[in-house]
């Protein structure tokens, strides 16, 4: 018998509910209105000009120099709030998972590239996922501050299962009640708009180079256990920026892995292995380390069973911090290795959307009653997100709205053609997996289904991509 679809909506809330529950965590009091104290001074984000910038205000635009400018500032939650990735609560909003203490700083880390007058701003931050509520407010403040186009400026995250819920999915679902931090998000916002005014106006005229290697100790596909042709992207990009001087500006890695070493068991705020890698990068190497998440979808982890892994007795994030250190140590290697980019290869930025089917009831609900920030329309409707390309001699980036399988992921890459691509996953829009058709009717991959937006919506972004001239 066929189920009518109220009553296929109620069993999938059903589902939902029964699946995720189980991540409720220790008790923990909400902070009191007003304990997170939000200093409007502290965002560095400076005021909305009168005049809207133009780009006859960059003394660069009327030149064919490369140029680039980085800047980093820190989003670290200032009180307890509820950590986004592992599991959510029903009926006890209390025992969520909040933080307790910190681990490692959260950051936003901004790069700024421009040749004449393209240009392209990319603005990373160490969450679990930013939705376009937020990004197109990110996107916004700076494109009212310098002459960056609004679609040219990129909005990401890396994934860490342990800071803020961005999201709003791991609050409570019964009652319906949204894990975001209402003073927590306008502070965020603003540090990222601010890390991203601050690389543009860091630019200076700067020589570029790239390396691509491999990596494929530190992670795993962990679908591998149930189906044996889980697809794996090894690929490590690298691509280094000097000032005329050959002192190194800043540096950005590519590579794809979920920041998920400290599992659900820790209470910290930690960017995760990515924090591990910034600070020995920070200790090791010049310049500003950025690092990019790549296709991470279906589901690629951090390999355990990596013979530098301390173990979890060692602390629930030794892990990280090892990992972390040994990818630096592979960057940091390659430093010396890498291939100049022509002085007068140009900057070309595209932008394009992708549209499918909405066939997720749960996102439906959790936006009905106000838990997911997403705009999701009705089941059957359209959705559309939006991603961003661009080409810089042999270097290709490609953005993907959500945590995408390597089977697109290579295919995107394909696509884009060059010598190196850098994959930026969960940017400009968070949609949850992103994974095949077959993979959608697939029971193995059921829980990936149950967070992926519509079983054709990686072949709309492979086809979108399909349409953009790169030459």
């Amino acid at each position: 018998m066929r189920l009518s679809l109220a009553r296929r909506w109620r069993l999938g809330i059903a589902v939902f509910v029964v699946l995720l529950s189980f991540g409720c965590a220790a008790q923990h009091p909400e902070p009191a209105p007003g304990a997170y104290s939000l200093d409007e001074s502290s965002t560095s984000l400076p005021a909305k000009p009168d005049k809207a910038p133009t780009l006859a205000d960059d003394q660069f635009t009327y030149s064919n120099v490369q140029v680039a400018g980085a800047a980093r500032l820190e989003i670290t939650p200032r009180a307890p709030v509820i950590m986004g990735g592992y599991g959510v609560c029903f009926l006890d909003y209390n025992s969520c998972r909040w933080s307790v203490g910190v681990h490692d700083p959260l950051y936003a880390t901004a790069l700024y590239l421009g040749t004449g007058p393209e240009r392209l701003l990319l603005i990373h931050a160490d969450l679990v996922g930013l939705t376009s509520s937020d990004i197109n407010l990110i996107r916004k403040a700076v494109a009212e501050r310098v002459p960056v186009p609004y679609q040219n400026i990129v909005i990401a995250s890396s994934h860490t299962h342990h800071g803020p819920d961005t999201i709003g999915l791991w609050g409570s679902i019964i009652p319906p009640t949204t894990g975001r931090n209402g003073e927590y998000i306008p502070f965020m916002r603003a540090r990222m708009a601010a890390a991203g005014v601050q690389a543009f106006n860091a630019r200076l005229p700067a020589r570029l180079s790239y390396t691509v290697a491999t990596q494929s100790e530190l992670h795993r596909n962990e679908k591998e256990d149930v189906d044996p042709d889980a697809v794996v992207d090894d690929t490590l990009t690298l691509l280094k920026i000097e000032d005329k001087n050959g002192q190194v500006i800043a540096t950005l890695t590519n590579w794809g892995c979920h920041p998920t070493t400290g599992r659900q068991r820790n209470h910290r705020i930690s960017a995760d292995w990515v924090g591990g890698f910034y600070k020995a990068m920070r200790r090791r190497a010049p310049g500003l380390a950025m690092f990019v998440n790549g296709a991470i979808g279906a589901s690629i982890q951090p390999n355990h069973k990596w013979e530098g892994n301390p173990g979890y007795d060692a602390g629930p994030l030794a892990f990280a911090d090892a990992m972390g250190a040994a990818l630096a140590d592979q960057v940091i290697g390659l430093m010396d290795h890498t291939t100049p980019i022509s002085p007068d290869a140009t900057l070309r930025v595209h932008s394009g959307h992708a549209t499918a089917t909405m066939t997720n009831s749960l996102y439906r609900f959790g936006s009905h009653v106000g838990i997911l920030d997403l705009p999701v329309p009705k089941v059957g409707d359209s959705f559309t997100a939006p991603f961003t390309a661009a080409t810089l001699g042999p270097i290709r980036l490609g953005t993907v709205p959500g945590e995408i399988t390597p089977v697109f992921g290579n295919q995107i890459r394909d696509i884009l053609g060059g010598d190196a691509q850098i994959i930026v996953g969960l940017a400009q829009e968070y949609t949850g997996y992103i994974i095949t058709p077959e993979q959608y009717d697939d029971p193995r991959y059921s829980y990936e289904k149950m967070l992926c937006i519509s079983p054709t919506f990686g072949e709309a972004i492979v086809d979108g991509y399909s349409k953009i001239n790169f030459y």
